[in-house]
């Protein structure tokens, strides 16, 4: 839901809200426009209703409905966008993949197939989710696996959280992510097509070091700046994490970076995001790397810096 919100944002400035505003091609790549009936609009009419090219997907419906009740709630049809469970995965790769997996196989085909008749172009697919859990382990990569036998010919992009190593002073709370996170893996490496993984510790400790190098920007030159930036992210390997009010920033490391990766289908140009990975991926190299490098911002601004995973 963070993505979709900072796309949105990059997409049009504040007037985004206004019926007046105009649908646009560069909207249109990841959002539809629609009436007071659901029906989809042309690019060229005005800005009616936004909703999200995406499906939300869970099996406990707690954060999707404190989602749909946030200021971007109206991006996501409960009846097209939404599909969540009660009783959760239990923090079991096997419970995901195998029982919630086989239970919802055809009902999250059938939410996929309609988004994919809404396109006039699909390209790919993004799976967003984390590897630590039973819930992003494993019935995101049956996900996978169903996309890959039901859309062959259509590329798949992994984006994989990845949870934070036993050695970590700010270690998973769920003691068997690594299981969970191994067994993933192996399901990403034979279908998805591009993975970029993201390391959970180190999106904890930028987000910590960011609000102390603020006051840092606005005094320092550019040059001096980058240096005391990597000095502070070197002497603070070992951070203490306090994640409870650092969520909404590591959301936005994450947001920011994927953002910046399928810019290039949201604005003029004659690339897409598969065609960007599909040069970069070789045989049997499927995992990429992504990060974002500090620079001096303007007063207020956040400092958003992702370390990828080695």
């Amino acid at each position: 839901s963070r993505y979709s919100k900072k796309l949105l944002q990059s997409n049009q400035s504040s007037k985004l809200a206004s019926r007046y505003s105009q649908y646009d091609d560069k909207m249109s790549t990841m959002f539809r426009n629609v009436d007071s009936h659901g029906r989809g609009l042309p690019v060229g009419d005005p800005l009616m209703h936004i909703r999200a090219r995406g499906i939300l997907v869970d099996t406990e419906g707690g954060v999707v409905s404190e989602t749909l009740r946030s200021s971007i709630g109206d991006l996501f049809d409960p009846h097209e966008n939404i599909l969540t469970d009660n009783s959760g995965a239990g923090n079991n790769f096997a419970h995901g993949f195998f029982e919630y997996g086989h239970i919802h196989s055809e009902k999250l085909l059938e939410l996929v197939r309609r988004q994919a008749e809404m396109c006039d172009s699909l390209q790919s697919f993004h799976l967003l989710h984390s590897v630590g859990g039973g819930t992003g382990s494993g019935l995101g990569t049956r996900i996978l696996e169903l996309l890959s036998d039901d859309f062959k010919g259509v590329g798949r992009i992994a984006v994989s959280l990845f949870p934070s190593s036993s050695s970590c002073k700010n270690a998973d709370d769920v003691v068997v992510s690594p299981y969970n996170a191994v067994m993933a893996l192996h399901k990403l490496s034979e279908h998805a097509d591009a993975i970029i993984p993201m390391d959970n510790a180190q999106l904890g400790q930028l987000s910590q070091i960011s609000p102390r190098l603020h006051k840092r920007a606005e005094r320092c030159p550019p040059r001096r700046y980058r240096k005391e930036i990597s000095e502070e992210i070197n002497k603070n390997d070992n951070l203490t994490i306090d994640l409870s009010d650092t969520f909404y920033e590591m959301n936005a490391v994450a947001a920011r970076a994927l953002a910046d990766l399928t810019s290039i289908t949201r604005f003029t140009t004659d690339t897409t995001t598969w065609d960007t990975m599909s040069s970069l991926v070789l045989p049997g190299k499927k995992f990429l790397t992504t990060s974002l490098s500090p620079k001096a911002l303007r007063r207020n601004s956040v400092i958003r810096h992702n370390r990828a995973l080695n």
